[in-house]
């Protein structure tokens, strides 16, 4: 991807744990625990949720109230990062499921634009009505529980 990430990131934990696969597990002692990271482009960048239709931080500390912590990444599914600090012009594309929500704001650093799809929930059949490919670099980041169930991806 051509960019180079600086180490001034502060580790920041937030809160533990269970993912909605944890209650089929029997084991019951093992918790994750959430994590984000600061840095001047986390800082000073901003999300713009397709659904709620409004910016907020890449890290929405409020969603730990909510049914799903997981939230705090990205505020959700369906988002578009701008990043006014970047000294680059490029643009990623992230085909990604939940998993991707945390690992978007390690590459932020590296992009002024991200713009971060979910095709559980968005049909890639209307895709161009929403995004123009034009030389921006894509990622795909899916779970091997996607891939291997890919009637979830539309």
């Amino acid at each position: 991807m051509n960019f180079d990430i600086t180490n001034n990131n502060v580790v920041n934990t937030v809160t533990t744990f269970k993912g909605s696969y944890a209650g089929r597990l029997s084991v019951t002692k093992d918790i994750d625990t959430i994590k984000t990271i600061s840095n001047p482009s986390t800082l000073n960048s901003s999300v713009y949720n397709y659904e709620t239709k409004k910016y907020t931080q890449i890290y929405d500390y409020d969603k730990i109230k909510s049914l799903d912590k997981y939230d705090i990444y990205l505020s959700g599914a369906s988002s578009i990062i701008d990043n006014p600090t970047s000294n680059s012009n490029k643009e990623l594309i992230v085909f990604r499921d939940s998993y991707g929500s945390s690992l978007v704001p390690l590459l932020i650093e590296g992009y002024k634009k991200i713009t971060v799809i979910d095709i559980r929930y968005v049909s890639s059949r209307i895709l161009n009505n929403y995004i123009k490919f034009n030389d921006q670099d894509v990622l795909f980041m899916y779970s091997i529980l996607t891939i291997n169930n890919s009637f979830s991806i539309r």
